[in-house]
């Protein structure tokens, strides 16, 4: 019984490894989405945007006026350009 207890099982692991490396590797203040929600959120607030409907209307269609712009450089590797681009939604014919 006791070399059945000793025997090395590589997929069984202790709980208290899992939870340190949880903490280690898991919720971090330095991913890029948490830095670029932030400035985000540091840049605009809802008072300056929204403060009447013509401003919140302005707000919309700017999103809109956004989104067709071409994105040719990516936001932090100046050297990654895109291969090919595609469509978000197929084709509706």
């Amino acid at each position: 019984r006791s070399q059945q207890h000793a025997k090395v099982v590589p997929w069984m692991r202790k709980t208290e490894y899992i939870s340190t490396e949880f903490n280690r590797y898991g919720i971090s203040n330095e991913k890029p989405e948490v830095k670029i929600g932030v400035s985000v959120k540091q840049q605009f607030t809802e008072e300056e945007i929204y403060k009447d409907r013509d401003s919140q209307i302005t707000a919309i269609e700017k999103t809109f006026e956004d989104a067709q712009k071409s994105i040719s450089q990516h936001y932090s590797k100046p050297r990654v350009t895109p291969v090919e681009v595609m469509p978000v939604f197929p084709d509706f014919k």
